[in-house]
């Protein structure tokens, strides 16, 4: 639902959204494990069904106010309402696994008062903001409030008159909450020695953010900055009490967790050729425990992307994307480098066009390792959603006569919905 009331002509409003959302899912799984050593052989099965609802309500109500001078005021409040509840058993009417079933609920009410002033004049242009949130969470293990402030500030300033030349500089206190799968107290089998799970009694992760950026003719961007964690959420694995051999991986919040990085794109090389290159350094600096030493990893991402226009309405395109190790607590991902490259026809003018695309051409596979108890853990693994790919199709533009025109609502809940999906991002 979304109501606004225009207040003048200058763009003074004032907004009344409201979002709900229901997510279910639900699983019934069979899990087959062999596992071969020398001497050994283990052969097991089990079968479980799983199901998990999600309920999200979202309200906010929020007045933006143009006053003289270049000044805009924005202010609101908001209130959200996220419910969970996870239910599972393992083996059914097999031998049951007690240690795997579970029925809980999860409960977290979010009331937030929010407000910021807007200034801009000739080059400059000026923000800054402060909202408050207040939140409550129940749950059958535990309950718990607290308070959070979270300013922002930003700064730029055109250093010519055609505004080609831009610098900018950002600050501001953040919080994101847990995704709502990591909070699934699900226990998934890997094999025989391994299995994975979630914590319901994971905190949210507080970041200061601040990064200075320069921009030239509106496309090359030069970024530096840090992303400053407090109870980052990471992985962590564990040595299993009940099996010496059996580890076991859930999500755990870090101490803290520092990113220093250095970002910058790309440049064209001709009018036929364009080349875009996004690359990222991270100084990464991970302290599990408050009384832990900093540990330092240097990572680099990478992405290049080189098009051609060729004659005859031919275009060519490769993509190479690369990433270095990541650390997350005792965990680790190997390094990655894939090659992707796409070849289209143009018919019709421009119209219809023919694509043949090969993803992942060196077939590159993931490495994922653990330590735990000075056992280092290596495992190799193929997944078939990133393997090597080949697609091939047609794309029909109808451009021509007018163009479709679809109502959009503004929503208030989009931050929320992300949590439904487990976070990957480094």
């Amino acid at each position: 639902a979304n109501y606004i009331w225009k207040i003048d002509a200058l763009g003074s409003q004032f907004k009344l959204i409201a979002d709900y959302t229901r997510y279910t899912a639900h699983g019934d799984n069979s899990y087959h494990t062999t596992t071969c050593a020398p001497g050994t052989l283990r052969d097991s099965l089990y079968e479980s069904a799983t199901g998990s609802v999600y309920d999200i309500l979202t309200a906010d109500a929020g007045l933006t106010r143009k006053l003289p001078h270049g000044l805009t005021l924005r202010a609101g409040l908001r209130y959200t309402r996220n419910g969970s509840r996870y239910a599972a058993q393992m083996q059914g009417t097999w031998q049951a696994l007690p240690e795997y079933g579970y029925d809980q609920h999860y409960t977290e009410q979010i009331g937030a008062a929010y407000a910021s002033l807007e200034y801009s004049a000739g080059r400059w242009e000026l923000s800054a903001g402060l909202r408050g949130e207040y939140t409550s969470v129940a749950s059958q293990a535990f309950g718990r409030s607290y308070f959070g402030l979270f300013p922002n500030v930003s700064v730029s300033r055109a250093l010519n008159a055609l505004r080609t030349w831009l610098l900018a500089a950002q600050w501001s206190r953040n919080i994101e909450r847990p995704a709502f799968p990591a909070l699934n107290p699900a226990r998934i089998r890997i094999s025989d020695y391994s299995w994975q799970s979630g914590n319901p009694s994971l905190r949210p992760t507080y970041i200061h953010r601040f990064s200075l950026t320069t921009v030239w003719k509106y496309r090359y961007t030069l970024t530096v900055g840090g992303n400053l964690h407090h109870d980052l959420i990471r992985e962590i694995a564990h040595r299993d009490a009940t099996d010496p051999d059996a580890v076991y991986i859930r999500p755990e919040n870090h101490y803290t967790e520092n990113h220093w990085f250095v970002a910058g794109v790309p440049a064209k090389i001709t009018r036929w050729w364009n080349l875009s290159v996004n690359a990222v350094g991270v100084m990464q600096r991970i302290r599990l425990n408050s009384t832990d030493s900093p540990a330092t990893h240097y990572l680099m991402f990478a992405d290049a992307t080189c098009s051609f226009t060729l004659p005859a309405g031919f275009f060519a395109e490769a993509a190479y994307r690369a990433q270095s190790r990541l650390y997350s607590g005792n965990s680790e991902v190997g390094p990655r480098h894939t090659l992707s490259a796409t070849v289209k026809k143009q018919l019709f003018g421009k119209r219809l066009t023919l694509f043949c695309t090969l993803s992942n051409i060196t077939g590159c596979d993931w490495e994922f390792a653990s330590l735990t108890d000075c056992m280092r853990r290596t495992i190799d693994a193929q997944q078939a959603w990133s393997g090597r790919l080949w697609k091939a199709g047609a794309a029909w533009n109808f451009r021509a006569g007018k163009k479709f025109r679809a109502r959009t609502v503004e929503s208030a809940a989009e931050t929320q919905r992300k949590r439904l999906v487990k976070s990957t991002e480094q």
